[in-house]
């Protein structure tokens, strides 16, 4: 029987409320206070999330809450889903609230190299302490890519509690991990400060459940216009944009995301949490920008056409506006072709109705400068990034079949086409003269952690290396003999 029930504090975890209430309870085992908590007593409690919960525990927690705010304000949903599509993020806390096992395949959790100790900030220990008699397991310290709290502006401290399936269930507070009371160091880089605040605002602005817009939406809204964009608005030039960005962050972050992530990002296609704040941050998106609906208005294709089909009403003709306008005329035809195509009425055809037939040379035509900017910034990375078929087809939004009815998309990727081994023998010799230019020893055992290559592989594309870098390859013949 649930006795007196802990209110949650702000910003608390529930594993953090259930942790407090097993304290008070006086179990002496865990087993005992999750019998009163839990559907099973053998389940293993997540700190992030919670399992099937008792019906009297649902009572307790939702009676000053409705148990969507309770998932909303004490998990890490904001987190995981803030920017998942509206169906998927409505399933994932219907399935929440249904206490539905499911909601593991809906929820969009990062993957970690490492298992994730508990985190705390110092002073948040003292103001907790000083305010409630108690500290707490606080979710704004939770997010693993934030290193400083962002209240205080103070580096987080690391604990040795983990919560893997390598140790025996249990519900730890904070108060019992948390022994001190030492001071914070606080962190003096005013752009670091800067961006966990903005990490901060975005977590805690609420989440409207059935907004409009997307992530991609806003982010093509904020980059019109500019020299991200072509002329028309229609391509993303990724490689100035990744260079940029790159800039931004250089000497701020050790991890920045990858170039194939920040294009997954801006067509629609990925939806991590601090990967999408680390964009808005750069290009200044306010919180309240990724609530609610856009406003209606002509985007940067669309007054581009609008402004081709004025200065035409005007009397000029397509070569006189292509000078005016300091653009090719290719460009303002593909303008004019784009906004006066219709869609051709379908002929009515015997047999059973089906798709309608993909029209492969034009469609070959149109993609042929996607491929060519994602095999140019696969080129441009600082590591090697092995260019195939299957890899560029991924990237611009095709399936790995479809490349082979498209005759000049395949052939430009086969024109930068390397085998396995010639790829191995680029990593090598990448590793090899970034241990070289930083001063560090060089060793199969570095060059291996740099590639994450095995032995086996780096002997099998010696021929290769020898071929790309001889230097090299007599470097590495010393340390494998």
């Amino acid at each position: 029987m649930i006795g007196v029930f802990p209110e949650p504090y702000p910003d608390e975890l529930l594993y953090s409320v259930f942790a407090r209430y097993y304290v008070r309870s006086g179990y002496a085992k865990y087993v005992f206070v999750a019998e009163d908590l839990f559907l099973k007593r053998s389940v293993r409690p997540s700190f992030e999330y919670y399992p099937a919960l008792k019906e009297d525990v649902v009572s307790k927690l939702t009676a000053n809450l409705s148990f969507e705010k309770i998932i909303l304000q004490h998990t890490m949903f904001p987190y995981h889903c803030r920017f998942l599509p509206k169906e998927r993020k409505e399933q994932a806390i219907n399935s929440l609230i249904s206490m539905d096992s499911s909601y593991h395949d809906l929820i969009l959790f990062p993957k970690r190299k490492t298992t994730p100790t508990m985190r705390y900030c110092p002073e948040c220990v003292h103001d907790d302490r000083k305010q409630y008699g108690e500290t707490y397991w606080h979710r704004i310290h939770q997010i693993w890519e934030l290193k400083i709290c962002p209240i205080h502006h103070c580096n987080l401290i690391n604990t040795a509690f983990k919560l893997s399936g390598k140790i025996s269930p249990d519900l730890i507070p904070a108060e019992i991990v948390v022994t001190d009371n030492k001071k914070g160091n606080l962190c003096e880089d005013k752009r670091l400060c800067a961006l966990s605040d903005y990490v901060n605002e975005i977590f805690e602005f609420p989440i409207v459940l059935d907004k409009a817009c997307s992530v991609a939406q806003v982010l093509q809204r904020k980059t019109d216009n500019t020299e991200y964009r072509s002329p028309r608005g229609a391509v993303c030039r990724i490689t100035d944009f990744y260079k940029d960005f790159t800039y931004f962050f250089g000497g701020l972050l050790e991890d920045i995301p990858e170039q194939w992530k920040v294009h997954k990002i801006l067509t629609g296609q990925r939806f991590n949490f601090f990967e999408v704040v680390l964009l808005g941050f750069f290009l200044g998106i306010e919180p309240q920008d990724y609530q609610g609906k856009i406003k209606r208005e002509k985007n940067q294709n669309e007054a581009f056409d609008y402004q081709i089909h004025l200065l035409h009403e005007g009397g000029l003709s397509y070569p006189q506006i292509a000078t005016q306008m300091d653009l090719s005329l290719n460009t303002i035809k593909n303008a004019v072709y784009s906004k006066n195509k219709r869609p051709k009425p379908r002929k009515k055809k015997g047999g059973k109705p089906g798709r309608r037939p993909i029209d492969w040379p034009r469609m070959d035509q149109e993609m042929l400068h996607r491929v060519i900017e994602t095999i140019t910034g696969l080129k441009s990375s600082d590591k090697p990034q092995r260019i195939t078929l299957g890899g560029v087809a991924r990237i611009v939004g095709l399936k790995s079949k479809q490349i082979e009815k498209l005759p000049l998309c395949k052939s430009e990727i086969l024109k930068h086409y390397h085998s396995q081994e010639a790829f191995w023998a680029e990593k090598v010799v990448w590793a090899w003269k970034k241990l070289s230019s930083e001063g560090r020893t060089i060793s199969v055992k570095q060059i291996r952690l740099l590639t994450n290559m095995s032995v086996e592989q780096i002997n099998h594309c010696l021929i290769a290396l020898q071929s790309i870098d001889k230097e090299v390859f007599n470097g590495i013949m010393t340390l494998l003999i």
